[in-house]
């Protein structure tokens, strides 16, 4: 069963806010970062400037932050739009996410508490758009018909939320006394699930380090620190955001020649035991 997100913010705020030394800062937007070589330094909109030993951006996988401390992402568009909604249906979810994998789009059911589940449609943009524009009843009448009624009569019981998808690769995770973090890092295209996991593991992965520089009195924007998270986070997510590129780019494309090879991969990857079971563990490990 999966908790929105909303919910995991309000707890991580919450929880926050308990700590006595962090004083939070969300009124202005940060409009200039400069990484340097003993302290960095954020300036804000209101026109104050901020300096901290290490600057760590966690905003967004657009991230301006990132942007102004001179780092290069790689970008792949997908040329696809997710459509994201709640919806009621008649048969239980079973606790059990489902993902369907159509031609020229996917859809998944993600459970929520009771016969409730988050329904995730991924299409083409000029398509997502039609879907949009569908009534309440045609589009929950719609994806029941998409889903072969597994789930039974379902209504549409929320708005309907569209998100360009757009995959992010940063050329480098750190510079002098910077680091990025979450999808400023690493921005992952959600059908293998594991954008979130990045989230948290490379947050943690940074935090530990330097709490331990600090507790031990060394530098905690020191190069070995920094590098040593940045090749730990870059050997965690490379090959899955790739994998994942290549596997959304064999679902999505339709010419004959890729129709045939995704068929054929099908085909042998049900047969082959352990390339099935590769690909499993690999969409499915723990991201610890």
């Amino acid at each position: 069963r999966l908790v929105p997100n909303h919910v995991i913010r309000k707890a991580a705020f919450t929880r926050a806010r308990e700590n006595p030394d962090l004083e939070l800062l969300d009124e202005h937007k940060a409009v200039e970062a400069s990484p340097g070589s003993r302290r960095s330094i954020v300036k804000l909109e209101d026109g104050s400037r901020l300096t901290a030993k290490l600057v760590v951006a966690a905003d967004t996988r657009f991230s301006s932050v990132r942007q102004q401390a001179g780092i290069a992402a790689s970008m792949h568009d997908f040329g696809q739009t997710m459509l994201v909604c709640r919806m009621t249906h008649e048969t239980g979810h079973e606790n059990t996410a489902w993902e369907c994998f159509l031609y020229g789009s996917t859809i998944a059911v993600l459970p929520l508490n009771g016969d409730m589940s988050s329904i995730v449609l991924t299409l083409p943009q000029h398509l997502a758009v039609q879907w949009l524009d569908k009534p309440a009843e045609t589009y929950a009448a719609d994806i029941e018909r998409a889903l072969c009624g597994r789930f039974g009569q379902m209504e549409l019981v929320s708005e309907r939320i569209a998100y360009p998808l757009v995959g992010v690769y940063a050329e480098q995770f750190v510079s002098d006394g910077f680091a990025l973090v979450g999808d400023a890092a690493v921005g992952m295209h959600p059908v293998t699930a594991h954008g979130y996991n990045f989230c948290v593991t490379g947050a943690h992965a940074l935090a530990q380090r330097v709490a331990r520089a600090a507790s031990q009195g060394n530098d905690i924007r020191s190069r070995s620190l920094l590098g040593s998270y940045e090749l730990e986070h870059r050997l965690r997510t490379r090959p899955l955001y790739e994998a994942t590129k290549r596997l959304v780019q064999l679902y999505t494309t339709e010419t004959p020649l890729v129709r045939a090879a995704r068929k054929a991969l099908l085909h042998s990857g049900n047969a082959m035991v352990p390339a099935k079971a590769a690909i499993a563990g690999l969409l499915t490990r723990h991201a610890a």
